[in-house]
């Protein structure tokens, strides 16, 4: 399996999330040359500055996501404006025009075509290939990290910010705005968060959030008959994960080590007490090599341990060591886990 890429740290997160507050100001007020010089300003206080609103400019032109309508709170627009940079503007009238023009015909082409063409409401999908990690900025400031071989689709309008996983597993680190939640969709399960950080892993028959920051509400979707009571939420905070069972319709909150749910984020899957089939489907996201569990008795061994991205083939000695199963090949690209005979003893 190949390596995965660092993850950003919190100075880069922060920059990422000033860049996009600053594409938001600028579609607000593109023609105001305060606004501008305190761009620049910005821009100029560090070169990261400039290559942080550069990748978030692509990011929105690739995935066409699309910016609010409405203009950031003043509370979160980068205090540009009190630097030393930003004072000296009157010295600086010719420079930062020149530099205006430079920076990719932001202002006349990019926000025109990128960000007043994109309506509200439109959905974009972000994914991501086997074994490989990708950090997207999101257009409200919001940072979002998808595991191995995942998939997710934004909505974004006025009233809220929606992000469905269809697969897979993905970090969310969320911009605060109460008055736009921030809802993750996932099987028949909803998420809501205003701001706060939170990891969601979709499977077949459950998903998990871990909270590592802040609290969420969880909901399971309404149900088809109106005569029925309404489902009521949960709510888990910082150091507990959630657990919906599909099949049960259930929400169980219990204290966890976030730590064991994110480490994926550094190129190790951690598992405790896991049926062996979520396991395997999340190690098949990291692997060009499939396993399959040629016995249905298999699914619900239950499995702890760490797995480390580029050592598959120990995990599958580890495992015919600690269950009663017999690693085998079938000539292909498979790994069959088969239950393990009396003549193998």
């Amino acid at each position: 399996m190949n390596a995965v890429p660092e993850t950003p740290d919190d100075a880069e997160l922060d920059r990422l999330r000033a860049a996009s507050r600053w594409l938001v100001a600028l579609r607000e007020c593109g023609d105001d040359d305060t606004v501008i010089a305190d761009w620049l300003a910005w821009c100029d206080a560090a070169p990261e500055n400039l290559d942080a609103f550069e990748r978030i400019k692509t990011t929105w032109k690739v995935s066409g996501a699309a910016l609010v309508a409405s203009a950031p709170p003043v509370s979160a627009a980068p205090p540009a404006a009190s630097s030393p940079a930003a004072q000296r503007r009157p010295r600086r009238h010719r420079r930062w025009r020149s530099l205006a023009r430079a920076a990719g015909m932001v202002m006349a082409v990019g926000l025109s075509a990128i960000l007043l063409t994109q309506p509200a409401g439109t959905t974009h999908t972000l994914s991501t290939a086997v074994a490989l990690h990708a950090t997207n900025p999101l257009p409200d400031g919001s940072v979002v990290e998808l595991g191995a071989r995942s998939r997710i689709a934004t909505r974004y309008s006025e009233a809220e910010r929606r992000v469905v996983i269809e697969e897979g597993e993905a970090y969310f680190d969320v911009a605060h705005d109460p008055e736009r939640p921030f809802v993750v969709q996932v099987g028949g399960l909803s998420v809501i968060a205003v701001g706060t950080a939170f990891n969601v892993r979709s499977g077949d028959e459950r998903v998990v959030v871990t909270v590592t920051e802040g609290r969420v509400r969880l909901a399971r979707a309404a149900p088809a008959d109106p005569g029925r009571p309404p489902v009521p939420t949960v709510e888990a905070g910082a150091g507990e994960q959630a657990t919906f069972s599909a099949r049960q319709g259930t929400i169980d909150v219990a204290m966890a080590d976030p730590g064991v749910a994110t480490a994926w984020r550094e190129g190790v899957l951690k598992f405790v007490h896991e049926p062996l089939d979520e396991v395997v489907a999340n190690l098949n996201r990291y692997s060009t090599r499939q396993i399959v569990l040629a016995d249905p008795r298999l699914a619900q061994l239950r499995y702890t341990g760490t797995v480390f991205g580029t050592r598959l083939d120990d995990w599958l000695d580890a495992v015919e060591g600690v269950f009663p199963i017999t690693v085998t090949y079938d000539g292909t690209d498979r790994i069959l886990l088969v239950v393990r005979s009396v003549r193998d003893e």
